[in-house]
């Protein structure tokens, strides 16, 4: 969807996608991060990639109505990509890319690389794209996992339409979050046994020297 309006730096085309299908993958993630769920000016603002401030400031009165226009099907089409299950392969120009079934041989560079992402992330639908290309780098490349080769990959798939990503990222995002709360529960426990362990040492030589203690009295 393309039309003309007035801003505060002057005339510009805009384009906004007109589905849940023509909308980028970063596009998405964008508005899963930064968009309240209300300011109809910064959704806007990201379904368009213009200036929020230039939006604002706008004096084109038909300026409201394109912006009801622009974004109904944020509000009236349900987005079904986000109850589909996961493909068993992942279209990638013109390839099909198997989708990695035991996540749990993924390497420890993959895991920290997102769990680095995850750190600063404002929500896990943010790193979707980020997931795919780290999961299938390996796949795609057929070597050994290279941070900057997903780097590039990622940049790929978040051109590609929410609809095919998001299945994906989901999927393969999910396990790793449930695995990182075990991972510092572990932690706890490792922390809690060792306490136990020098409690135990210390109430065990404590009675050592009482006994000592009495023994040296008795003699």
């Amino acid at each position: 969807m393309k039309w003309a309006v007035t801003t505060s730096k002057g005339i510009s085309e805009i384009s906004v996608p007109d589905g849940w299908d023509a909308m980028p993958a970063a596009m998405y993630q964008k508005l899963a991060s930064e968009w309240d769920g209300s300011d109809l000016i910064r959704l806007f603002s990201i379904l368009s990639g213009h200036s929020y401030k230039a939006l604002y400031n706008s004096k084109d009165r038909e300026l409201e109505s394109g912006l009801i226009a622009a974004t109904h099907f944020i509000y009236e089409q349900k987005p079904a990509f986000k109850e589909h299950d996961c493909p068993k392969v992942f279209k990638y120009n013109g390839r099909e890319i198997p989708v990695p079934k035991d996540l749990a041989s993924l390497s420890i560079g993959q895991n920290i690389h997102i769990y680095q992402r995850l750190t600063t992330a404002k929500c896990y639908d943010e790193l979707i794209s980020l997931a795919c290309a780290v999961y299938l780098q390996p796949e795609i490349d057929n070597s050994e996992f290279n941070s900057e080769r997903a780097f590039e990959i990622e940049k790929e798939i978040e051109a590609m339409p929410v609809t095919e990503v998001y299945p994906l990222g989901f999927f393969l995002l999910r396990p790793l979050i449930k695995s990182g709360q075990i991972l510092q529960r572990k932690g706890k426990n490792i922390l809690s046994r060792l306490y136990q362990d020098w409690s135990k040492s210390v109430r065990l030589w404590r009675e050592q020297q009482r006994q000592s203690a009495l023994r040296a009295m008795d003699s």
